[in-house]
């Protein structure tokens, strides 16, 4: 593992990356990542069992858009009140957001030991290779 080198094919811009807002970006980037490390079947929790449920989570969130979706929360008519907010179900949601974020936390830190491991492989095989070591190029 070079340096500069990560768990995608082509480096993500880090500035594009902190400033975007599209959750679906963000998402594809993590399918990427999960399918190139091959733990698509334990990129699960409860509500999500695969990549696919993973994406069209994140859609639903992204969907969730405050000027076409608003609610008036001052309006004393239901019918005002769209009928997707009114059909959605806030705690199914919750546990499905709940269970997503745990397992993006722990799915971030074996990534992280991962890293760090094929890190320490990388630094082997170099002290093994002796004077077969050539300059990285810049």
């Amino acid at each position: 593992m070079g340096e500069g080198s990560s768990f995608l094919k082509s480096r993500t811009d880090p500035i594009s990356l902190s400033r975007t807002r599209c959750l679906r970006w963000l998402a594809q980037i993590v399918c990427q990542i999960i399918r190139t490390v091959g733990w698509e079947s334990e990129f699960t929790c409860e509500g999500m069992s695969s990549l696919a449920d993973f994406s069209a989570l994140v859609n639903d969130v992204e969907s969730f858009d405050p000027v076409t979706r608003a609610i008036r929360l001052s309006c004393k008519d239901p019918n005002s009140v769209s009928q997707y907010y009114r059909s959605f179900n806030v705690v199914e949601f919750a546990k499905k957001m709940d269970g997503l974020l745990d397992l993006l936390d722990v799915t971030a830190d074996a990534l992280a030991a991962t890293w760090d491991q094929l890190a320490e492989v990388s630094s082997e095989e170099k002290v093994h290779a002796g004077n077969n070591i050539k300059p990285t190029i810049h």
